[in-house]
């Protein structure tokens, strides 16, 4: 596992934990773009935390390994982004997260060295 797979979800569980009051990712609705290496490894942690994981990629390679890593993953079809919780935009480098209004999004270059409580910080209400 590399080091920004680890971090970016450390620094997810911060943030939810800032946003919804508990880190439980069980029942929340996550979309990745992005399922190269670190989508890969982001997603074998997710897969064991019970949210609902659905993915978009640009090379059709990633979607078998995906479905590899975690049986319960899905492709992203239209209309999948309304409902979303949590999204992971690798292509992009972000993280956002719907706070109830509106999504609030970071960019994750700036991850710091401990990205947990930075997330509870960065996404705290």
């Amino acid at each position: 596992m590399t080091t920004l797979a680890a971090n970016i979800f450390h620094y997810l569980r911060g943030g939810v934990q800032g946003t919804f009051g508990s880190e439980n990712l069980r029942g929340k609705k996550i979309l990745i773009f992005g399922m190269g290496d670190v989508g890969q490894q982001l997603l074998s942690m997710l897969c064991f935390h019970g949210p609902e994981v659905l993915f978009y990629d640009e090379s059709i390679v990633n979607y078998s390994a995906a479905h590899r890593i975690c049986k319960s993953v899905r492709a992203l079809s239209s209309g999948d982004e309304e409902d979303a919780d949590i999204i992971i935009d690798l292509l992009g480098n972000r993280l956002s997260i719907d706070q109830g209004v509106m999504f609030k999004t970071v960019n994750l270059s700036q991850l710091g060295e401990d990205p947990y409580t930075q997330g509870i910080h960065d996404f705290y209400l």
